[in-house]
């Protein structure tokens, strides 16, 4: 299909480089050694060409790594063709995650489910993005982990860009409460349109100025008490050196004779 080759070759432009026979049909007998059908490699190239790049034996950990975390054959053939950058993954940072989710209390069947149904979970920072929103789900909102194993769809979400304000829009509401329950977590997975007319009852307006002036806000507050000050301090060592430099270049007038 020249569309799916378009589409491969602009996302890895480096494929043209690379020797069908030597680099690219080994890998592709590897897919056929993991249970992947040759139908299925093109939409798998498609998803993720990069994949082509990683060697045999990288890609070969990172799939015995899936099968000792719980997956079968067949349920690690079904992760890697909805997700094959799982082949190319830092098996590190994929080895301190699972860590996180063990300490946390996540058993083995809810790990092996979590990471079917969000596999991209090992693209995000452990220490920026993970620990964050588990804290804030687990900590502010009172949910459990196990519903976050079994609904990990959340987990996706920006936590600066949408969670924490429509959190604290439904507070300003007045009506948060009722969709503390994890049950009714809809108000996360819409659409801001959907958000602001089915769950906040509001115009979507309303709802983008709270949430300009939200962001705004909290970027502020990002930013520290002392950042004004310091910037302050910055204009003025600025212009303190503008100074001394115009003394130093100053040419020195010549005296009048008498």
């Amino acid at each position: 299909d020249k569309t799916q080759l378009t589409r491969v070759f602009k996302k890895s432009p480096q494929l043209f480089r690379l020797d069908v026979s030597k680099s690219m049909e080994p890998r592709f007998q590897f897919l056929e050694q993991l249970g992947i059908p040759k139908g299925m490699h093109p939409s798998l190239l498609v998803k993720d060409p990069a994949i082509m790049n990683r060697t045999i034996s990288s890609m070969e950990e990172n799939a015995l790594f899936l099968l000792e975390l719980g997956f079968d054959a067949q349920s690690l053939q079904l992760v890697l063709v909805k997700h094959p950058s799982l082949l190319r993954y830092n098996r590190q940072s994929m080895s301190k995650i699972v860590y996180f989710f063990n300490k946390l209390g996540i058993t083995a069947n809810e790990r092996v489910i979590l990471i079917s149904r969000l596999p991209q979970v090992f693209s995000m920072s452990l220490e920026k993005n993970l620990m964050a929103k588990f804290s804030y789900f687990l900590r502010t909102l009172g949910w459990s982990v196990h519903d976050l194993a079994l609904a990990p769809q959340v987990l996706s979400l920006s936590l600066k860009g949408r969670i924490l304000g429509r959190h604290q829009f439904l507070v300003q509401k007045g009506c948060f409460e009722y969709f503390r329950d994890f049950k009714r977590r809809r108000w996360l997975l819409v659409t801001d349109a959907v958000f602001a007319k089915s769950i906040a009852k509001c115009s979507l307006e309303e709802y983008q100025t709270f949430l300009k002036a939200f962001q705004k806000t909290a970027a502020g507050r990002a930013q520290g008490p002392g950042s004004d000050r310091r910037k302050q301090n910055a204009r003025g060592s600025a212009s303190g050196r503008k100074g001394r430099s115009k003394k130093l270049t100053k040419t020195p007038s010549s005296k009048k004779r008498v």
